[in-house]
């Protein structure tokens, strides 16, 4: 499964969600999208009757981009990956994105 330990640094944001959650640790990047989830390789996995429950989430770790969806739980996002990997990151290490 893939690690995203590097989560437990960031900031609390809470589960309630307006765009754009994100989590940083160094080149790593969990980013968690609030529309319809787009990547194929996820939704060919999927039920279709779950399809609408998930979201588009893009994660770049350990040098390499993902492509993924993610849906709310009661303990997080259960994000799966377009290789198949699934892994839940929780609603308290995301934090809301911010323009500069």
């Amino acid at each position: 499964m893939k690690s995203v330990a590097f989560l437990c640094a960031a900031l609390v944001a809470g589960c309630s969600m307006a765009g754009e959650l994100v989590s940083h640790d160094g080149d790593d990047t969990i980013r968690l999208v609030d529309k319809e989830c787009s990547s194929q390789p996820v939704l060919d996995r999927l039920e279709p009757e779950l399809i609408p429950q998930f979201r588009a989430a893009s994660v770049f770790l350990r040098g390499q981009a993902f492509a993924a969806c993610w849906r709310a739980t009661p303990s997080g996002a259960w994000l799966i990956y377009e290789d198949g990997d699934q892994g839940m990151v929780p609603f308290d290490v995301l934090k809301p994105l911010t323009s500069v």
